[in-house]
């Protein structure tokens, strides 16, 4: 399969979406993909982004998507609660998937996904894009390679905005139930990237909080109660016996950023970001070693850290790399960052922190 495979994106609306920031041009850049169709939920909309962005084929039928042979792969790029509808529908038409994280909106669904991605045969791709963020990739190796020496510790702070005031079209993004609100999008794609960088979190106490119990509508004239954590902490120990902290705080008026410190017997490493809302998963990041007397010295990631064309951006840059790893597994290369299976340990990891916040003891992960 040496042609350019065909990705249907469902979910990338003119107005604004994830799609069409992220993954469309992630598709454009690519040199081995090219877009084959957009799927919306009307098909007025569906032919408005097609024309929009160049896709050849509208839809609004996700399985007629799926099903058109001009479709290797399928993006799903929609509110977490229409996930596993229109993953299934895509494995039963025997396509790979590309599904942006959170896979499921809770732990259950996303065992049902990857069973059911697994029996397909397919390639599946969840889409939590900091492991392929080539900054957290050269933190991972300098690691691995000895730089900081034996890992004693590790912290991530996370202090960004999120707002008290949303339109009605968001408000699914306050509700636990949902799967998509801070604590599983902001705090999730933060604890895969610690836990990815550093190895599996063998036990934790965590604490969660919803500090702004109430959230306007501006365009609706009402209010919504938040249901899901916007502060939770956790602190722990590592499988490889190192301490690990970890803080993701959402703010009403944003805070002071990102931080992501490994300090090792030989040294520390440092990856930082500003900004309103610093996601780890595509924020501008900066790679420093840290002196003795705490200077920063930047570090860039070499070549072999770029995967995808850089050019789109630090928004972007994780979703380009992923589609060029997605692409080397359909071809029989090497796997992708991220499968299925890896956003099943990431629920499972949500699940621990929920469960140690609400009976305020120690919970060993995985038991």
């Amino acid at each position: 399969m040496n042609g350019l495979l065909g990705v249907g994106v469902i979910g990338a609306s003119v107005a604004g979406s994830w799609g069409g920031q992220a993954h469309i041009p992630s598709i454009a850049a690519s040199p081995d993909l090219t877009l084959a169709a957009i799927g919306t939920s009307r098909m007025e909309t569906a032919r408005e982004s097609a024309a929009h962005f160049g896709a050849p084929l509208a839809f609004d039928d996700p399985a007629a998507l799926a099903r058109d042979p001009s479709v290797d792969i399928v993006a799903v790029c929609v509110r977490v609660p229409e996930h596993e509808r229109l993953v299934m529908a895509a494995l039963d038409a025997g396509k790979h998937v590309y599904c942006e994280w959170p896979l499921a909106r809770d732990t259950a669904e996303a065992e049902r996904l990857v069973a059911a991605a697994q029996a397909a045969g397919v390639v599946h791709l969840a889409g939590m894009q900091a492991r392929a963020v080539p900054h957290i990739l050269h933190l991972k190796q300098l690691i691995e390679a000895g730089e900081i020496g034996r890992v004693l510790s590790a912290s991530l702070a996370i202090a960004g905005q999120w707002s008290p005031v949303f339109p009605a079209s968001m408000e699914y993004l306050q509700k636990l139930e949902s799967g998509g609100n801070y604590f599983t999008i902001a705090g999730g794609h933060a604890i895969d990237a610690f836990r990815h960088v550093l190895g599996p979190v063998a036990e934790l106490t965590a604490t969660a909080a919803i500090q702004v119990p109430e959230v306007q509508l501006f365009d609706a004239g009402r209010a919504t109660a938040r249901t899901a954590p916007d502060h939770f902490a956790f602190s722990g120990r590592l499988a490889s016996g190192a301490f690990a902290s970890c803080e993701v705080r959402g703010l009403p008026a944003g805070g002071s950023g990102l931080r992501f410190e490994v300090n090792g017997e030989k040294g520390s490493l440092l990856i930082a970001a500003a900004g309103a809302n610093p996601m780890i998963q595509m924020s501008d990041l900066t790679l420093s070693r840290v002196a003795e007397d705490g200077a920063l010295t930047a570090v860039e990631p070499p070549a072999d850290c770029f995967w995808a064309d850089a050019s789109v951006g630090p928004h972007a840059i994780g979703v380009a790399q992923n589609y060029a790893r997605l692409v080397e597994a359909i071809r029989g290369g090497r796997p992708v960052p991220a499968d299925f299976a890896a956003a099943l340990d990431n629920h499972r990891l949500l699940d621990a922190i929920r469960l140690s916040a609400a009976e305020g003891r120690k919970v060993a992960v995985g038991a």
